[in-house]
């Protein structure tokens, strides 16, 4: 399996060892900087919650008081007897003498104001007071809800006691308001770090007391996204949260209700910054993690010095030598010790790069030596390797371009057909005349060099002989099935032109007739002709010359020189003869004779009045050899390919057999012939061979 994400250079690879190392490390070291926050944070809660415990417990406390003041003044004659001024002197006395309280005022059973410890720049009615109303009701002390002075704006906690007389009817309503901003000292002896609060809130959100800010939130609602909203959301008595506080800054609060003591959902909630709180641990978690992190970057740079010559260099030599090989230079050596494990990878890549030479040289010379012709191809149709048959016939290719080595060309073949396989990347095979006008049969392979350039070999297979043979065996395939057509319908056929041709020759004879002559001697002839066709037939079906006789070719073409020339020269040709002596061969001299005659009336049906037709005879190291050349035109490249077929001819009116016969005659006499042609002329060259 690939794993493409992993980093591919050495030296990173190490330093990731070493990362992977220390990183247990700082996961142990940030483990114990949380433990130590969490440590901190649970000293910091404990702390608040005291602090929030003894505003509660100082609270009960000033209430347990509140109520036994309010209980002496309502028995007081002044407050029972409704002494407005000595209720107003006696309130501000105790204000002054217990600055704890806001206000101490006395409300008539109307909710009318008619005595307070405080100024009254306007009269105030508390009628609609659900603490009034209670107190008047229960006839007994009632805990009003925390709340902003109607007075003062100051945050307070309100007290009602009813004033009754002797028969516990209502004379009036003692109002006793407790300032919250006595908690200021109680927080300064507790001594809490610099950014807490401590807040005094109701259920809707709304601050009754802020500390130490004084008055600057008091009768603000808390925002729904603070720390102090969420505590009174939860609707829980105590515990803590972490989280923002109205003013933004990050706090770890402790609260508490004190529902139990007021009856009502006030919260106590103490806040103590979170950055004092781990402010040490921090400190001594940077201290740590820059020890921590000094002693990594000194790894990472000993890693770096000594991966450079323990390990990047030698495997750099070791890189060099595998591009080297793979560029083909099989000669490279890794030039380093064999001790090691590197030791061991660099004897491998030598011995490997050795085998590798020494295959190189093998398939060489087994290219070198395989018949054909066997060169390689570059993209640009250079020759960088050609084999030892190739360069017998076009020389050293020095990487010179293959139009220019076989086709002498300075620039690339139309339609060239490596072109297409360097595209196309499949092989191909096709036939071509590439040398002294042989025929090879070309295979071409596409494929990638060891540096992954485009080559083709191709393999070049001269098949000269090969095409002759398979166009004999074709011609020869033709003449058997005419042959074997003639010999079934020839004495069908001439029995019934015999009887016709002796009908006509007697009716010829006729004195009747004599007024017809020319039509009988036409259709006698016609008849004639007919039956040499068939002759022809029946000379194309036999397989072994009949009566081989011991003859003289030059003596043959003598007694038939006279019928040539006259033949050639009512055509107004010339006839030339240039017999040689030659040696007797075992000869059918009628099968001969029709195969001169075959050939030199050929000849003279290709050429023009006043032309020459040439007759000559010799005799080569094996062979005796005759020849029939005319000034013709010369035959067509697509009849030549099928010369001696039945059938193939370029007459008007012939029938394709006299080549055919000629060609049968030669194969049964163990002869070739051979064709020359071209725009001056046709040669047939027939080789007898000598007899042994």
């Amino acid at each position: 399996m690939k794993h493409n994400f992993l980093p591919t250079s050495l030296r990173v690879r190490l330093l990731l060892m070493i990362t992977v190392v220390i990183i247990p490390v700082f996961i142990i070291l940030f483990n114990s900087i949380e433990e130590l926050r969490q440590r901190e944070e649970k000293n910091a809660y404990q702390n608040a919650m005291q602090v929030a415990k003894a505003v509660s417990q100082a609270n009960w406390q000033l209430i347990e008081v509140t109520k036994l003041l309010s209980e002496v003044l309502a028995r007081l004659s002044e407050v029972q007897k409704t002494d407005i001024a000595a209720c107003n002197e006696l309130f501000a006395e105790l204000l002054q003498q217990y600055p704890h309280y806001n206000n101490i005022a006395l409300a008539n059973t109307q909710g009318d104001i008619i005595a307070s410890g405080l100024p009254m720049e306007e009269e105030l009615n508390v009628m609609d007071y659900l603490l009034f109303i209670s107190a008047k009701e229960n006839l007994q002390f009632t805990i009003g809800h925390h709340q902003i002075s109607p007075i003062n704006n100051k945050g307070i906690l309100p007290f009602a006691q009813p004033v009754l007389d002797q028969l516990g009817r209502v004379q009036g309503v003692l109002l006793v308001s407790l300032k919250l901003k006595w908690l200021d000292q109680l927080i300064d002896s507790v001594e809490l770090p610099p950014g807490s609060r401590v807040n005094i809130l109701d259920r809707n959100g709304t601050i009754f007391a802020c500390f130490p800010v004084g008055d600057e939130w008091v009768g603000h609602t808390v925002p729904e996204d603070t720390s102090v909203a969420k505590i009174i959301n939860s609707q829980e008595s105590e515990g803590i949260l972490a989280g923002r506080g109205i003013d933004g800054t990050q706090r770890i609060y402790a609260y508490l209700s004190l529902k139990e003591q007021l009856s009502t959902d006030i919260y106590i909630t103490v806040g103590i910054p979170r950055d004092y709180i781990f402010a040490a641990v921090n400190c001594t978690a940077q201290q740590r993690l820059l020890e921590l992190c000094g002693l990594t970057f000194l790894a990472f740079g000993l890693c770096w010095l000594t991966s450079e010559v323990l390990f990047l260099r030698p495997i750099q030599s070791l890189v060099d030598t595998a591009r080297k090989l793979g560029r083909g230079d099989l000669t490279a050596r890794t030039g380093l010790p064999y001790q090691g494990e590197i030791g061991e990878l660099a004897k491998v890549i030598d011995e490997t790069a050795t085998s590798l030479e020494k295959e190189r040289k093998r398939l060489y010379t087994i290219l070198d030596e395989s018949p054909g012709n066997v060169w390689l191809l570059e993209q640009d149709y250079s020759i960088p390797f050609a084999n030892k048959n190739f360069r017998k016939l076009f020389g050293e290719p020095g990487n010179r371009h293959c139009y220019e080595i076989m086709w002498h060309r300075s620039e690339p073949c139309e339609h060239c057909t490596s072109l297409q396989t360097l595209e196309c990347m499949l092989p191909s095979n096709y036939e071509g005349t590439i040398y002294n006008g042989r025929t090879y049969e070309i295979h071409q392979r596409f494929f990638l060099d060891t540096d992954g350039s485009p080559k083709i070999i191709k393999i070049g297979l001269d098949v000269t002989e090969k095409k002759q043979l398979e166009r004999e065996i074709f011609r020869l395939d033709r003449l058997n099935l005419v042959g074997e057509m003639a010999a079934g319908i020839a004495h069908e056929i001439r029995n019934p032109l015999t009887s016709v041709r002796g009908f006509l020759q007697m009716l010829k004879e006729k004195k009747e007739c004599s007024g017809y002559l020319d039509y009988f001697n036409l259709m006698i002839n016609e008849l004639d002709r007919a039956n040499g066709i068939i002759n022809e037939y029946l000379s194309l079906a036999r397989k072994v010359p009949a009566n081989l006789q011991s003859c003289n070719l030059t003596k043959i073409i003598k007694e038939l020189q006279p019928l040539i020339i006259s033949d050639a020269s009512e055509k107004e040709m010339n006839v030339v003869v240039d017999l040689t002596e030659v040696p007797d061969l075992q000869l059918n001299k009628q099968e001969i004779n029709q195969l001169l005659l075959n050939l030199t009336r050929n000849a003279t049906d290709a050429m023009t009045p006043g032309q020459t037709l040439t007759i000559s005879t010799s005799q080569s190291e094996n062979a005796v050899l005759l020849k029939v050349q005319d000034q013709g035109s010369g035959i067509p490249q697509e009849v030549l390919d099928k010369l001696g077929t039945p059938f193939v001819t370029t007459k008007e009116n012939g029938t394709g057999l006299g080549l055919a016969v000629c060609y049968g005659i030669a194969a049964r006499h163990q002869a070739t012939i051979e064709v020359n042609t071209g725009s001056q002329g046709t040669i047939f060259i027939i080789k007898f061979p000598l007899p042994a």
